[in-house]
């Protein structure tokens, strides 16, 4: 059932005659999403790694940016160390929080890892945001570097070699800098 609804689910958010609506539900498909990141059941995972993945990509073309990119933050499970919310002073479990990429990126099954590096890819190279979010994800990317398989270190390899080319073409005048003067 999981499975199925996240495929309609992307399906919807990827229908052109739909983006001015997906646009204001995408963050909250993508957080909701989250849970089933950690479900058992690989396909689970890896239907709900797409379903993550097209609800960030959702274009929000006003702010020329992913409409669910903030739903990033919740996957690395990042809180900033000035933030506590008032709930964690009545709930043990409201104050912790996952860092669902990180198992992702060590999962078990082969398939799971190649999805995840594949969506790590996405983000790093697609977005119109990317430079938002590449601190956070890079690391990610990078440990790919280090996969049992050789397929999934090819990918990271390609993906992080577009990146260092999309810099190199948007700081042309730095990296000239940098190779002159050392």
């Amino acid at each position: 059932l999981k499975v199925k609804a996240s495929t309609l689910l992307v399906q919807i958010l990827r229908h052109p005659s739909w983006e001015a609506g997906a646009k204001h539900f995408a963050t909250g498909i993508a957080r909701a999403a989250l849970p089933n990141l950690r479900h058992r059941n690989s396909k689970v995972r890896m239907a709900s790694l797409d379903l993550f993945e097209t609800s960030v990509s959702v274009p929000d073309r006003e702010k020329v940016r992913g409409a669910g990119t903030e739903a990033i933050i919740d996957l690395v499970g990042l809180r900033d160390e000035n933030v506590l919310p008032i709930a964690a002073f009545y709930r043990s479990d409201c104050g912790t929080t996952v860092n669902c990429l990180a198992e992702l990126v060590t999962d078990g099954n082969r398939n799971v890892r190649m999805r995840c590096c594949d969506m790590l890819s996405f983000f790093i190279c697609c977005l119109p945001d990317r430079y938002d979010h590449i601190q956070r994800l890079l690391p990610y990317l990078l440990s790919f570097h280090t996969d049992d398989c050789q397929e999934i270190r090819e990918r990271a390899l390609a993906a992080i070699d577009i990146c260092g080319q999309y810099y190199e073409a948007e700081n042309t005048n730095d990296i000239i800098e940098g190779r002159q003067y050392g």
